[in-house]
């Protein structure tokens, strides 16, 4: 039964939408968005995607969920869902057409 449970998480599908997106900065090297997205039906408000290269040299992008700082000083996702590649690559399309 545990591993119904554990496949059934695994195989969710997600149907998301791109409300409103808009540039926090936008650099050669890096690029921040702000972004309110709907998932399956439920709208998160204050979204990050960033994108850029690392002190490494490395490029990277990553989207970051709304959190708040703790007491102990960490910070806690208010939600979350997980991005598959294919889902991030969706996520991406959608905010190039509404980016202002």
């Amino acid at each position: 039964m545990i591993n119904k449970k554990t496949e059934e998480k695994t195989n969710a599908k997600y149907d998301v939408k791109v409300n409103k997106a808009r540039y926090i900065k936008q650099e050669e090297k890096e690029e921040t968005i702000s972004f309110d997205i709907q998932v399956n039906g439920i709208t998160i408000y204050g979204m990050i995607y960033r994108a850029g290269v690392s002190a490494k040299g490395k490029d990277y992008e990553l989207i970051a969920f709304p959190a708040r700082k703790g007491a102990d000083d960490n910070y806690y996702n208010h939600c979350w869902f997980p991005i598959s590649n294919e889902l991030m690559e969706n996520i991406k399309e959608q905010i190039a057409k509404v980016v202002k």
